[in-house]
């Protein structure tokens, strides 16, 4: 499909309009303010856009403290339809035909105009001269409506009306020039006079442009001419008559686009942004050099015809092809952050602008984009995003250790302290069976005090990175018994009993002394929320091909399913007191998952309340390069 030759719709008509255009163009409110103007107009006025801003129009246009008569902008304003007239503007000094066309907010109201002028005084002057010599100026109406000129090829003499000797700087009360006389003023002559030998001699079309110089040499200007040869009525050739026109303006503005076009491809090409066009099958049919290169191209013919699902997976083709379609029907632009997935697995993130393509009667003709890669900024968002998250979790970790210092350290010390002052100061009045009962509890608080050191040391090692972790292969059971008998005692004390289940020969990969703190605490956990007369079982199986699966399994009081899921939340209190009254961090629990972690393995937690508990946890096999004997 060819590349449809319109220009972009948006902001880049409305800039091509104001910064190109010819003609005047001008913005205003409703109260006759100028809101915008373009720089032709500005440039007529003898001054700037800015400096016009915020004036009166009719103070600018006409001189005046109020609308000229003929104004139509209020017809505009109640109508609110598009009107033309012709007016006469006193400080332009001459006659403009003016478009006025109702400027609409979101509401459907009126909110003011824009005019559009063009200068028609030569027209006017054309007009007027052709009313007072008919005849001499019939042909030239036909021809061009500007400057006309006649040569008689008897006399040898050049006929030129006023606008015509305007143009070649002639004298304006002079009727008849020779040609001597016309072609001083012409800068390639040669050429010039041969075309005219050719229209009168073979007949040859006469249609041609040149430059002539004003009699002091300081102006130049391009002429163009067209003239066709008239014969008498005997078919000879008798004079030959014709128009001519300024173009040096319009020249200026064939320049000036060129230079325009110039610029935009060496935007286009050189901006990293990626700026494509597409047709209303999604097609690419223009691209710059920024979008070309990052499909791996070199040549921007290699991207003509193609879409997106050349390039990218198809889900992610598929929603910009919906995105474009939509704009296609509904004339909405959509301005959004994308991520892409390509065909080679890259995945990139854009900012995209889309909008709809107009051509120069409005009609959609496709789309256009421009995309802006932002991966690098959503990969340093995303690295924030994380930092904060460990932020947070370091400042719950900081509020967790205060309160286990504030409240579970300090509880059990004062009733430590509290059993010390009654032997200090009741010690003689104390029966032995009394002291010995103080002497055990004061036993059993510091027996917890230690327990609870040791794990607030252990999680300080693990939180600052420096606890080693030392992986071997042994034997579990032996290692198992060790960590269990350090919880034997309290176990029978309260009535608990202790049960294992593990082959003797059980091998696994494992840090002893993690491991040995992973069982510790979760047997320490299972008897002190579990009644007299309950069980704990402590059992370990391989699984083949994955690695040993552990269990921890009480008969005790259970927990519910929001318990579960706020055990390893540090900035929810999860602690409680054992069926004995015991003190509870869950500090111990944190470790436990913690280590487990550092193994690549997982704690997974079943308990019904008033039933009991579950906690189990895979150690998975070592790597090939660590074999399990």
């Amino acid at each position: 499909m060819n590349s449809p030759n319109v220009q972009p719709s948006g902001e880049l008509d409305f800039t091509y309009i104001f910064d190109i255009s010819p003609g005047l163009i001008f913005i205003l409110d409703k109260e006759n303010n100028i809101l915008k103007v373009n720089r032709e107009l500005a440039s007529r006025l003898n001054t700037t856009p800015e400096k016009l801003t915020g004036t009166k129009c009719f103070l600018c246009m006409h001189l005046s403290d109020q609308p000229a008569a003929g104004c139509i902008m209020p017809v505009m304003l109640q109508d609110g339809q598009e009107h033309t007239a012709e007016m006469f503007v006193s400080n332009l000094n001459g006659w403009f035909t003016i478009t006025v066309k109702p400027l609409f907010d979101r509401a459907g109201n009126v909110t003011g105009s824009m005019h559009i002028a063009y200068d028609i005084s030569e027209l006017k002057a054309s007009e007027e001269a052709l009313r007072k010599s008919e005849d001499r100026y019939k042909k030239a109406q036909e021809v061009g409506h500007v400057g006309s000129w006649e040569y008689s090829l008897d006399e040898k003499v050049f006929w030129c009306s006023e606008e015509g000797k305007k143009i070649f700087g002639l004298d304006l009360e002079t009727n008849h020039f020779t040609a001597g006389q016309l072609l001083r003023r012409v800068v390639e002559k040669e050429r010039v006079s041969q075309a005219l030998i050719a229209l009168v001699e073979r007949y040859e079309p006469y249609d041609i442009e040149f430059d002539i110089t004003t009699s002091d040499r300081l102006v130049r200007k391009t002429i163009n001419s067209v003239a066709e040869l008239i014969r008498d009525k005997n078919g000879n050739p008798a004079r030959v008559t014709g128009v001519l026109r300024d173009i040096t303006g319009s020249k200026g503005v064939e320049k000036a686009l060129r230079e325009e076009q110039y610029l935009l491809s060496a935007l286009m090409d050189n901006i990293p942004d990626h700026i494509y066009f597409k047709d209303l099958e999604s097609r690419f049919f223009r691209n710059n050099r920024a979008h070309v290169e990052s499909f791996g191209l070199t040549d921007p013919k290699e991207l003509i015809g193609k879409s997106d699902f050349d390039f990218f997976v198809r889900d992610g083709a598929l929603l910009q092809f919906n995105d474009e379609q939509e704009i296609i029907r509904t004339g909405l632009s959509v301005n959004k952050e994308e991520c892409t997935i390509r065909n080679d697995e890259s995945v990139n993130w854009y900012h995209v602008t889309k909008m709809p393509l107009r051509n120069v009667d409005g009609k959609i003709i496709g789309t256009f984009g421009i995309s802006r890669d932002i991966t690098s900024r959503k990969k340093i968002e995303e690295e924030l995003g994380l930092k904060n998250e460990q932020l947070l979790k370091t400042n719950a970790e900081k509020d967790k250790f205060f309160s286990i210092i504030a409240h579970d350290l300090r509880s059990p010390f004062n009733s430590f302290l509290g059993f010390t002052r009654m032997m200090v100061e009741d010690l003689p009045s104390l029966r032995l069976d009394e002291i010995q009962t103080i002497a055990l509890t004061m036993q059993k608080s510091a027996t917890n005090l230690y327990n609870l050191l040791e794990n607030l040391l252990e999680w300080s090692r693990l939180q600052r990175g420096i606890t080693s972790f030392n992986p071997v292969r042994f034997i579990g059971k032996p290692v198992i018994v060790e960590n269990m008998q350090l919880i034997q005692e309290s176990a029978i004390k309260k009535g608990v009993m202790l049960v294992l289940e593990i082959p003797d020969n059980l091998r696994i990969f494992a840090d002893e002394n993690m491991l040995g703190g992973i069982v510790r605490n979760l047997v320490t956990n299972a008897v002190k929320f579990t009644r007299r007369g309950g069980v704990v079982t402590v059992r370990a199986n391989r699984v083949p091909n994955r690695g040993v699966m552990f269990s921890v399994t009480d008969t005790g009081i259970g927990m519910t399913r929001e318990m579960i899921g706020n055990l390893f939340k540090l900035d929810v209190n999860t602690s409680r007191q054992g069926t004995d009254h015991e003190s509870s961090s869950g500090l111990g629990l944190l470790i436990c998952k913690e280590f487990i972690e550092k193994h690549l393995g997982e704690m997974n937690i079943e308990s019904v309340a008033g039933k009991g508990s579950v906690f189990s946890f895979m150690l998975p096999d070592p790597p090939e390069s660590h074999p399990i004997p």
